[in-house]
Formats: structure tokens, C-alpha cells, sequence
């Protein structure tokens, strides 16, 4: 009642004037109404047309009130604290043991070594599967052919895959690759998902970062999961 009290104090100074305009304060804050005469004593000295021009009010009020109370309530979207603990970590970053490399990672990551030499970080958000693999650059191949690879291998193995679109991309400290969408259908839900990738080959290693995810869940996550990654050194 902080906001009453003060409009209050100013009304005693000033008059029935004030006193009018704190009725009307309070009418729009129809959970305020009640407490409102008790708190306002200077109201109590007002002339007979402001108490009349009150009473008004306070009928508004109860109609308004009487109105939002039958109105249904809208749902409250309710955030997670897995959610907090997500957007904490895109905006400090997770580095790699090596220090190679930063990236949005919630939580601690769990680490698999690939039987072709490459190392995969991977954590679930939600029912978001984040993941970053990287690998040596196989010799002899140019930066747009292992990202090709990268893309056809992906298009190979997912269910009912296509190509939703595909742009250069770079990181913040300006290393180019590029990023890839890929819609599919899941094998056992035959619900649809997306495929979020960004491919980067710097100082003869290939970084992945992914994201996949059902469609229904959006692109937040993913989308800043992508724009978290950072190579390092």
C-alpha cells in the first residue's frame, strides 16, 4: 500500500482536488479499493460532489472487477529452470578440456570417443540433443568437400530427410563455415524434426555443432545453442 500512502500524504496538502484524483487512482486497482477509505483520511474531508464523483467510482470499479473475474484466466507460461540454467550457460559458455573451443552446454557434457579418431560432446536440454563433434581433417580435403561429406552423411542417415536450406556462416571471431536445416521424420514416433548443424574447419580440425529436435519444440534452443559456439585456438 506504499503508492496510497504517498498519494495520500499529497492529498492532505492539497485538498478535495487531490482526493478526487487518488479515487480515481484507485479505481483502476480494484484490488486496492477496499483499503483505499481507510488509508486516505483527508478523502473523509472532501465536499459532497467529490464523495458523489467517489461513489461512481467505486461502482465502475466493482463492474470492472466483476468482469475480469468472469473473464477466463490466460495460461501463464511458466519458465524452467532447466531453461535458466540453458540461458546462463549460452551467455558464459562451456570450454572444451582442451580449451579448444566454447559453446552453450547447460550442463556437463558427456564425452564419447569416435571409432574414426574424432571426439563427441553431448548433452540432452529438454528433448533438444545438443552436440559438437570434433575431428582431424582428412588429408587431401578442402574445407567445402568435408562439409559436403558432412551434409550428404547427415541427409544419408536421418528418416524421410530434406533439405531445408543451407547459407555460409562464420563465428565470432570471423571463422567461415556453414550452417545446414534438415526436416525428417523420426523412426520410431514418425514425428517431425528439425536438424540444425553448423560445420567449421579451422587449423586442421573439423568442428560440428548440432542440434536436433522435434519441430513442435521451435528453434530457441537450438538456434542459440548454434550462435553460443566459439573456437578458441
Amino acid at each position: 500500500m506504499l503508492s496510497i500512502d504517498l498519494v495520500s500524504s499529497h492529498a492532505r496538502r492539497r485538498g478535495s482536488t487531490e482526493c478526487l484524483n487518488l479515487v480515481v487512482w484507485v479505481a483502476f486497482q480494484a484490488p486496492l479499493w477496499e483499503g483505499a477509505d481507510e488509508e486516505s483520511g483527508s478523502c473523509d474531508r472532501a465536499d459532497a460532489s467529490t464523495a458523489a464523483g467517489a461513489q461512481g467510482l467505486g461502482a465502475a470499479a466493482a463492474k470492472e472487477k466483476e468482469r475480469r473475474v468472469a473473464q477466463p484466466a490466460k495460461p501463464v507460461k511458466v519458465i524452467s529452470q532447466e531453461q535458466l540454467d540453458a540461458a546462463a550457460a549460452q551467455r558464459e559458455g562451456w570450454i572444451s578440456p582442451d580449451g579448444a573451443f566454447r559453446v552453450g552446454f547447460s550442463g556437463q557434457p558427456e564425452l564419447r570417443d569416435d571409432p574414426g579418431g574424432g571426439t563427441t560432446y553431448r548433452l540432452r536440454s529438454g528433448s533438444t540433443a545438443l552436440l559438437v563433434n570434433v575431428r582431424s581433417q582428412p588429408s587431401g580435403s578442402s574445407a567445402e568437400a568435408v562439409i559436403d561429406q558432412i551434409r550428404n552423411a547427415a541427409l544419408g542417415s536421418l528418416n524421410d530427410a530434406s533439405l531445408a536450406s543451407e547459407r555460409p556462416v562464420a563465428t565470432g571471431r570471423g571463422i567461415g563455415g556453414r550452417e545446414v536445416l534438415i526436416n525428417f521424420s523420426g523412426r520410431s514416433t514418425g514425428r517431425p524434426g528439425v536438424m540444425s548443424s553448423r560445420a567449421f574447419v579451422s587449423g586442421g580440425r573439423v568442428h560440428v555443432v548440432m542440434a536436433v529436435a522435434e519441430v513442435a519444440e521451435g528453434n530457441g534452443t537450438s538456434g542459440a545453442f548454434l550462435d553460443s559456439f566459439e573456437i578458441l585456438k
